[in-house]
């Protein structure tokens, strides 16, 4: 098979070809998610900065729910593959998506994720405790402005009367994140900042810091980091993709199923508030603590299966 016209690139290159490309896709699809929403729904999504965000968001929700498929596809799912082919020839090899795990490791990724719940949630409520200095007033503005609209949008997603609306967000909200998130920050930019660093853990650490800062939520900075370590350090000792899109999605789904629930007023309980409350650090520390136990029996069970399967 010949080899990617890239293959014999420094990391830096690589690395460099990679934020191009997903910039340049990313613009593309704007552009065509602009066109699209206009042409279906007679919508000017560039309205939305004239607009109060969460009236105009909900009010469009059917336009933004287009738009951001589109967005996904164009930022997450294309680049990946693209470069992958450049660099290999082979995207599904390049992205470590031909690569099998053990069923054990199938079970435990969803339950390391259900297990965190807790301390993320925790670490959530003291990130968006925090405050800037006052010299730096006018970001923590901007930035409780970005967290704003964030939020609006996320709640129209979220927003479901009927089984039809759970399978949708499900499908929307858990999968398509799932699989496009994972193949950008961990298929693509964790191997290539490993590869940069010589490092795996600052490789998996970078593209965690990666993977929260460009949800541009900054007082939920820190909890989307550690799920973002998680997941790096989930697919380092796998060496498959599938089982952080497990994992991916496994957390999504979960919010998903919790607000539908206390939406339809089935749970008083929303998922986001288990293990929230200053007084609960201590089933926060246990939550790391369990989490952190499952990573270690993946990567013993992971280890093991691939000693067997290089065997036989």
């Amino acid at each position: 098979m010949p080899k990617g016209i890239y293959k014999d690139s420094t990391p830096l290159t690589k690395l460099l070809l990679s934020g191009t490309i997903a910039f340049t896709s990313l613009l593309i699809f704007y552009l065509i998610g602009i066109a699209v929403v206009k042409l279906i729904y007679h919508t000017d999504l560039s309205d939305l900065a004239k607009s109060d965000p969460q009236v105009f968001i909900a009010s469009h929700a059917a336009a933004f729910k287009l738009f951001q498929v589109l967005q996904d596809i164009g930022f997450f799912i294309i680049p990946p593959f693209l470069i992958g082919w450049l660099i290999e020839r082979d995207s599904f090899g390049y992205l470590k998506l031909n690569q099998k795990s053990g069923a054990f490791g199938y079970l435990i990724v969803p339950l390391i994720l259900i297990a965190s719940i807790p301390f993320v949630n925790y670490l959530a409520a003291a990130n968006e405790a925090m405050h800037l200095p006052s010299s730096l007033k006018s970001m923590e503005s901007w930035m409780k402005e970005a967290e704003n609209s964030a939020e609006a949008l996320t709640k129209v997603f979220l927003k479901s009367e009927s089984w039809g609306d759970l399978v949708s967000n499900l499908l929307l909200i858990a999968l398509l994140p799932a699989i496009g998130e994972e193949l950008l920050f961990r298929g693509l930019l964790q191997r290539q900042f490993t590869e940069l660093s010589k490092n795996p853990h600052v490789g998996i650490w970078l593209a965690a810091f990666l993977f929260s800062f460009m949800h541009f939520q900054f007082f939920g900075f820190f909890p989307r980091l550690i799920l973002g370590v998680l997941l790096g350090y989930i697919y380092y000792f796998s060496r498959s993709l599938w089982l952080p899109i497990l994992g991916h999605f496994a957390n999504n789904a979960l919010a998903v199923i919790f607000y539908y629930l206390s939406s339809t007023n089935q749970i008083s309980t929303k998922a986001d508030e288990i293990g929230s409350q200053p007084d609960e650090i201590h089933v926060a520390f246990i939550s790391l603590a369990i989490a952190g136990v499952l990573l270690y029996a993946l990567y013993r069970v992971e280890l093991k299966y691939r000693k067997t399967n290089s065997l036989t």
